[in-house]
């Protein structure tokens, strides 16, 4: 049905026009219907049963003014202006023989709604969104800029809208970046109570995962939790920067496990395990421990091996404990410094070895050995002087008589003096003096002190100090010193000359 919503009114001009110009496209065959009709109540002219214009030119039908089509309540309105409107229930544009397009060329197609209402767009199969460099989605909280950067509202992201696997960046991109400009905090799974599978570079390529590599010393990285299980697989590393250490903190029970195959932490640069707080246990219950390395290798089989060819120390230390080797059953525990050799084995100053019952089984570090004692008193008989000059009570000694001090010690000299004097204070001097040197021109080199009686029958013994022998051949002289009971005799039972070897 066709209608012009203009008035008409008998007798005006404008009434009497459409009737000449209906009457014109009625007589021309454009317009004819089985009913048509002025209508006095509604002021139109009614066309009914439209069967067809029909016109070539240009201009096929020119309606000057707004055009409706449709019913009374129901309609598709052109206004003066050419702008199309619907009114009335849900409208729709269709073509159903061929493709319909809606374009404009060099001008802005607008699709809006104003005020309220929804603009849907759906397609049936496949929808396509194609447009310039500038093209952009600006919604709310969703948008697309221009430079293909897609941002969205704060606590959301992107999502699949079932279970299954959300994949970034698997088909051509080479560098995939999260927060590498100024993201303070970056979750990932770590919203809701769902159970998640995240794969970070888990393809066939050559991946290169950077996490926090912004330079700025600060950041906070955060895997897992109290319940979470971190699992490294396959052939992977951790790498510190280029010079910087690698710290993995624990703030609570932690642990590295494999449930199957090898869990290898490797460093060219040295390895250090540190524990400042607790202790640091190294557990393998049931199984074995095998360390190799240029300086110390457990094997399979427990064989210990510690090599400190390049002059390093080793050292083992059990404060306030016990430090224990044995063998449980059977076998011995042998120190070998050179295998097959004449090796040392040291202890340290004031160390000792005890027996099971907790005697000396060693020598303290400055403890001397007696190795052998010889005479050398020059008489047969007790020898007797009042003499305040030296003179000579010893036989001469042209060599060392003595076996070479034992390895690690020092050979000390002391003499072993039985004496008795009538003094009661003061001391005889001593005088180790060469063989060519005459009674008159010895030196001082000794002092014994006078004996605890003055009965020349009752003798005392005096082992000297460490002596410093001249060299040989030598001789011992004695003379008394003027004191309070001068003039002071000293009587000489036994002289012995002793070696000892000092434990260094």
């Amino acid at each position: 049905m066709f209608k012009i919503k203009n008035k008409f009114y008998k007798g005006s001009k404008l009434f009497s026009i459409s009737l000449i110009l209906f009457s014109g496209l009625i007589a021309a065959g454009i317009i004819w219907g089985a009913n048509m009709y002025y209508d006095i109540d509604t002021g139109k002219v009614m066309v009914n049963e439209i069967q067809r214009i029909v016109k070539t030119g240009a201009n096929a039908l020119e309606v000057i003014g707004t055009a409706i089509f449709g019913s009374d309540t129901n309609y598709a309105r052109f206004s003066e202006t050419g702008d199309l409107s619907f009114v009335g229930t849900a409208d729709t544009i269709s073509k159903t023989d061929a493709a319909l397009a809606i374009q404009t060329t060099s001008q802005n197609l607008t699709l809006q709604t104003v005020t309220g209402g929804t603009l849907a767009a759906t397609a049936a199969n496949a929808m396509e969104l194609t447009g310039g460099a500038n093209s952009k989605i600006d919604f709310p909280n969703f948008d697309v800029a221009t430079t293909g950067n897609i941002t969205v509202q704060p606590a959301y992201g992107l999502d699949t809208n079932a279970a299954g696997i959300l994949a970034l960046g698997n088909t051509t991109a080479t560098t995939v970046n999260i927060g590498n400009t100024a993201a303070t905090t970056i979750a990932i799974g770590a919203g809701g109570a769902l159970t998640r599978a995240i794969n970070i570079g888990t393809g066939t390529g050559i991946d290169t995962i950077k996490i926090g590599t912004g330079g700025t010393l600060a950041d906070d990285i955060d895997i897992g939790d109290a319940l979470a299980d971190v699992d490294i697989n396959g052939a992977s590393q951790l790498i510190a920067g280029t010079g910087d250490p690698l710290t993995i903190t624990a703030n609570a029970a932690s642990t590295w496990s494999t449930s199957a195959g090898l869990l290898s932490i490797t460093g060219t640069g040295g390895i250090t395990l540190t524990s400042t707080g607790g202790t640091l246990t190294i557990n393998a219950a049931g199984q074995t421990i095998d360390l190799d390395s240029a300086a110390l290798d457990v094997d399979a089989t427990g064989a210990i091996t510690i090599d400190t060819s390049s002059g390093n120390a080793i050292t083992i230390n059990a404060t306030g404990a016990t430090f224990t080797l044995k063998t449980t059953t059977s076998g011995e525990i042998v120190l070998d410094p050179i295998s097959g050799g004449a090796g040392i084995i040291r202890l340290g100053a004031g160390d000792q070895i005890l027996t099971s019952g907790g005697g000396a089984a060693s020598r303290l570090s400055g403890e001397q050995i007696l190795r052998a004692i010889v005479p050398i008193f020059g008489f047969d008989l007790p020898a007797r002087t009042s003499s305040i000059a030296y003179k000579t009570v010893s036989r001469v000694l042209e060599a060392d008589p003595f076996p070479a001090a034992l390895s690690g010690t020092d050979r000390k000299y002391k003499l072993i003096i039985r004496y008795a004097d009538n003094g009661t204070a003061g001391t005889t001097s001593w005088s180790i003096c060469l063989a060519t040197t005459a009674d008159a021109d010895c030196t001082e080199t000794f002092t014994v002190p006078a004996s605890t009686t003055a009965d020349l029958d009752k003798g005392n013994v005096n082992i000297t100090a460490d002596l410093t022998l001249p060299a040989y051949p030598w001789r011992i002289a004695v003379k008394n010193v003027v004191g309070v009971n001068y003039p002071t005799t000293i009587q000489i039972y036994q002289l012995f000359f002793a070696a000892y070897d000092q434990v260094q």
